[in-house]
């Protein structure tokens, strides 16, 4: 039974809320409104008509449920190891971002500075002490150097790009709040990070400053993908 109401529960809320509104009207309808006078023309026939179409969004609603999203959330399920997996290399990808600016902060701030994230503040503070023409270096499994943040950005891009386009080809596993998050993320790179290619352009007062609202962005659309990523541990 918990497992019913796990699987009820990834409909959209949408379609839930229609179900428990045409829900309470049969229930209304048939112990109460049947049992009062007709007061306006017509009012039987609407009353009808009414409880009619919320009979058979009903039936369609119990149709859905079954051979579709049931279906649907089972090939979740089977492809959840794959998503989960996908969703750590852009958290990977935003933590030694986080980690490379960690380096521009004041040592005073070395206790808030344990935690893996930086706030928003903090991350406003680093950019304003960082050139985006100096060169980057990325600790990680295997370090690595780039000549500017422009090459940096580009290359997160990419790696971004290709978690989205290999989620895209599974055809197991298709989820609309994840890519919603994802196609957010590309925007955020589009938009801000990345908006050069990875070119070395003059920007004001070459500083880092230029990019923090996409830094920002990234990092707060990360934290949303790592809650997704942790609500799939329910449906398993």
């Amino acid at each position: 039974m918990k497992k019913f109401f796990i699987i009820f529960s990834t409909v959209k809320k949408e379609l839930r809320y229609i179900l428990y509104g045409d829900l309470l009207f049969v229930l209304i309808y048939n112990i109460w409104l049947l049992n009062i006078p007709e007061k306006i023309s017509w009012g039987y026939e609407i009353g009808v008509i009414i409880h009619t179409l919320c009979l058979s969004y009903i039936a369609a609603f119990i149709f859905f449920f079954l051979n579709i999203h049931h279906s649907q959330f089972k090939s979740r399920v089977k492809g959840r190891t794959y998503v989960q997996n996908k969703i750590s290399k852009i958290s990977r990808l935003n933590m030694e971002l986080h980690s490379v600016l960690k380096k521009q902060l004041n040592s005073e701030n070395e206790e808030e500075l344990e935690k893996r994230i930086l706030t928003e503040e903090q991350i406003k503070t680093a950019c304003t002490e960082i050139n985006v023409k100096q060169q980057v270096k990325v600790t990680s499994t295997v370090d690595y150097v780039f000549g500017n943040w422009f090459q940096y950005f580009n290359y997160m891009h990419k790696e971004i790009m290709e978690v989205i386009s290999s989620l895209a080809q599974q055809n197991l596993y298709n989820d609309e709040e994840l890519f919603e998050i994802l196609f957010k993320i590309e925007f955020q790179f589009d938009a801000y990070l990345n908006r050069f290619k990875g070119n070395q352009v003059n920007v004001k007062e070459d500083s880092l400053n230029f990019f923090k609202d996409g830094i920002i962005g990234f990092s707060s659309l990360t934290e949303e993908l790592i809650k997704y990523r942790e609500k799939l541990d329910k449906y398993s």
